[in-house]
């Protein structure tokens, strides 16, 4: 799944939480979200339901958008 990198980390950033508070929140490695928020890896739709969960945002909002 395409992943909005800099929406991700902005909202993380805005949330005050930090890299590893996150991954520790989805239950998945700190660097795994690095790789994710890097843009180095996609994520598997579950890996981002709970990213979008442990921030409180909907999906949409970390999703990346490509364009046709």
């Amino acid at each position: 799944m395409n992943v909005n990198h800099a929406a991700l980390t902005a909202i993380r950033v805005k949330d005050g939480m930090t890299k590893k508070n996150l991954a520790e929140a989805a239950g998945i490695s700190l660097q795994y979200l690095c790789d994710i928020e890097a843009g180095r890896r996609g994520a598997k739709p579950d890996v981002m339901k709970r990213i979008a969960s442990a921030l409180n945002v909907p999906l949409s909002a970390i999703e990346g958008r490509i364009p046709a």
